[in-house]
């Protein structure tokens, strides 16, 4: 059985948590100093956020999201994939704001995470997906950002990229980098309100804002 966040065994526990530290405080200096020296421009269709609002992106923007993003100003509550060595990401999150994760993805609990969720945003508190993670394929919308939608009445509202110049990472969804000096715009496309009758249409629509 793979090791999870949450069950590392107590004689390995120093090393793990020495290496998570090490590698998200490194992660958040290379996001610093991308967000620096890369030049960005928001756009945001609808004319303002919400106040609450399930904030929606592709798997291979995460790290563009990272990077764009500073520290939030309201209550994030993330769903998060719990295996072991995204202990890193998890610092990550919780030095950016975010106030709890929940441990889950598809096949991994994924359905109470998605719960728990669900009524952190009842509560308020906003949420980020990237609905085609955590395993693919890329560019298909999976439900659960849909259904938060449908049980909730909150508006969907996906983000977009586009940058002048990037890398592109290895992996099934070919995470996006952005260079040093480059500049980009990221775009509050405008809310889609998942319909709990057709929740296909939905993420039809869902996949076609993303691009």
């Amino acid at each position: 059985m793979a090791y999870r966040v949450d069950n590392i065994p107590w004689w390995l526990k120093p090393f793990f948590l020495l290496w998570s530290y090490t590698l998200a405080f490194f992660s958040v200096g290379a996001i610093k100093l991308h967000r620096t020296f890369t030049k960005k421009t928001f756009i945001i269709e609808g004319g303002k956020l919400p106040k609450v609002g399930i904030y929606v992106l592709w798997h291979q923007d995460l790290l563009l999201y990272f990077v764009s993003k500073g520290r939030y100003d309201k209550p994030f509550y993330w769903m998060n994939h719990p295996i072991w060595y995204m202990k890193p990401v998890h610092l990550v999150l919780y030095w950016k704001g975010v106030t709890g994760l929940a441990l889950g993805s598809s096949g991994n609990n994924g359905r109470g995470a998605l719960e728990k969720v669900i009524d952190k945003l009842k509560q308020g508190e906003n949420t980020t997906v990237a609905i085609d993670g955590p395993g693919g394929p890329a560019k298909k919308a999976k439900i659960g950002a849909l259904q938060m939608s449908a049980q909730t009445g909150l508006p969907i509202l996906p983000i977009t990229f586009h940058t002048t110049r990037e890398w592109r990472l290895s992996g099934w969804d070919q995470k996006r980098l952005p260079h040093l000096f480059s500049k980009w715009t990221i775009t509050y496309e405008k809310p889609i309100y998942a319909d709990p009758d057709n929740l296909e249409a939905s993420r039809l629509e869902l996949e076609k804002r993303l691009g």
